[in-house]
């Protein structure tokens, strides 16, 4: 089994979700398989709730998908910080909630100690890190998600819309770009990324190198796949990507492998694109 979770508990998250009004899942790291995507997906389309991911895990479900608003932190997306600043409920799912990821960015504060938030973790250490926490489950993500679904869908007279707070946040999607967009004025455009993705294979693997070039692709890439994104996380490594694409081919042969990289990383990556080559 995925996850021992029993019948109270589970009533007691449906509990607390009915009791709020406006609800926002905050999809972590620990959501690594595509099962666990497909479950998030299922969850947020059943509540009609919107969902942000970590610092830098855009990839942890379908980009397209209408519920989700980007990745909060560092370079990450404004519309899931306001939706997340104006939640009365945060359902933090597969997340040890590591500080980076709530650092004030563009000029507001969206976390507070006072935010009410259910955490669900492999991390027992991490309960309570962030926020007023009203639950906490220690549990593998996938087991939870899936424990969850499963409940709605058999009690369907349980299950709560919140369509009014979600599209308050997926309407403002344009004006919100086009902010970002002002930011990095000369740098890159944003109908270069779009026809790029467009262009590129889905279920590629895209690995990203520190400077410019990250926030740029979390801002505008549209990740269709979990497993699609990798990053050279909080530690700041430049001249990660082309041995990250490397070794995300080795590791799935059937997919194309992208690297992202600025002219600062090139220089530092010549013997791994020899390598590559």
């Amino acid at each position: 089994p995925l996850c021992l979770l029993d019948l109270t508990t589970i009533e007691f998250v449906v509990k607390l979700i009915s009791e709020s009004q406006r609800p926002i899942i905050l999809a972590g790291e620990e959501i690594q398989s595509e099962l666990g995507s497909k479950l998030l997906a299922e969850l947020a389309d059943l509540l009609d709730v919107p969902v942000c991911s970590v610092h830098e895990k855009n990839d942890v479900m379908d980009n397209l998908d209408r519920h989700f608003l980007g990745s909060i932190g560092r370079f990450g997306s404004v519309r899931a910080m306001k939706a997340l600043q104006n939640a009365d409920l945060i359902i933090a799912i597969g997340t040890s909630m590591y500080s980076y990821t709530f650092i004030p960015y563009y000029g507001f504060k969206y976390m507070d100690d006072n935010k009410r938030v259910i955490q669900v973790t492999l991390n027992p250490g991490s309960l309570g890190r962030i926020g007023n926490l009203v639950l906490g489950i220690v549990c593998q993500a996938e087991g939870f998600l899936h424990a969850l679904v499963s409940y709605l869908k058999e009690n369907p007279t349980k299950v709560k819309k919140f369509s009014d707070f979600t599209n308050n946040f997926v309407t403002i999607q344009e004006s919100i770009d086009e902010r970002l967009e002002r930011i990095f004025k000369g740098t890159h455009n944003r109908e270069v990324f779009k026809v790029l993705f467009e262009e590129l294979i889905e279920g590629s693997t895209f690995s990203l190198d520190d400077g410019a070039i990250s926030p740029v692709m979390l801002l505008w890439g549209r990740f269709r796949n979990i497993g699609s994104l990798i990053t050279p996380g909080n530690m700041g490594e430049v001249g990660f990507s082309i041995p990250a694409a490397i070794g995300a081919k080795l590791a799935r042969k059937d997919r194309e492998s992208y690297a992202f990289l600025g002219d600062g990383a090139f220089t530092m990556e010549l013997s791994a694109l020899i390598t590559a080559v």
